[in-house]
């Protein structure tokens, strides 16, 4: 009886164990989660703000929103150039 309960105990820490460790996983992936968000965020900012400027400049106009349509490579394969295209 006394190994049974030995053995039953022993589930369930190695129970608690995996519980205790998959959640520190989620946490770190979630944490993880956050800061690539906020990094895309601030970078999506930045494209604004420099597409705001530009737009000012070249027009006179300034947008009330800028709307992400996605992005385009132009020539894939030949250049690295990435050309952003947004709804104003």
């Amino acid at each position: 009886m006394e190994l049974l309960l030995s053995f039953l105990g022993g589930l369930a820490l190695s129970a608690i164990v995996a519980y205790l460790l998959a959640r520190s996983i989620i946490r770190a992936r979630d944490a993880a989660h956050k800061d690539a968000i906020d990094a895309l965020q601030k970078r999506f900012d930045e494209t604004v703000e420099k597409v705001s400027t530009q737009l000012k400049e070249e027009t006179g106009a300034v947008p009330d929103q800028f709307i992400p349509m996605g992005h385009i490579l132009p020539a894939p394969g030949c250049y690295g150039e990435v050309l952003y295209l947004f709804l104003a």
